[in-house]
């Protein structure tokens, strides 16, 4: 998809497609993900969270924690995802299937991340608890 890696994960026990974004700092959920979870969990996973700004704090509604997403050998967990039909999934045509975006919130917990756009490849390296350079 031109300079965004698509790749397909597992988060909340289900496979989903997982864009790859070094330009956000936020990680995004499209509803058909919350809907999926909802629909699987039988209750809503929906919460609001504040933030804080230089002009005061601000509620960040429809937001969903997902406790584990997993991209071939990588995982993080307890991801807070902003959910809602952003235009990246309307571009990308992403609106009808469960997608999550990945922010550098998350990206930036691999202790190095590599991407050939050529291959459409993305590579994580993650150091074991402990393990020195």
């Amino acid at each position: 998809f031109g300079h965004l890696v698509v790749v397909r994960g597992r988060a909340a026990g289900m496979s989903v497609n997982v864009l790859i974004d070094t330009g956000s700092d936020t990680s995004l959920a499209n509803t058909a993900l919350r809907r999926a979870i909802d629909t699987r969990r039988g209750r809503s996973t929906t919460f609001a969270d504040r933030g804080n700004t230089a002009g005061g704090t601000i509620v960040l509604d429809r937001a969903i924690i997902l406790p584990r997403i997993r991209i071939g050998e990588m995982e993080a967990q307890d991801v807070t995802a902003f959910v809602g039909d952003y235009h990246i999934f309307s571009v990308w045509q992403m609106l009808d299937e469960p997608t999550v975006l990945l922010g550098m919130d998350v990206l930036s917990r691999a202790d190095a991340l590599a991407i050939d756009y050529g291959r459409g490849a993305v590579s994580f390296r993650i150091m074991p608890t402990g393990a020195g350079y």
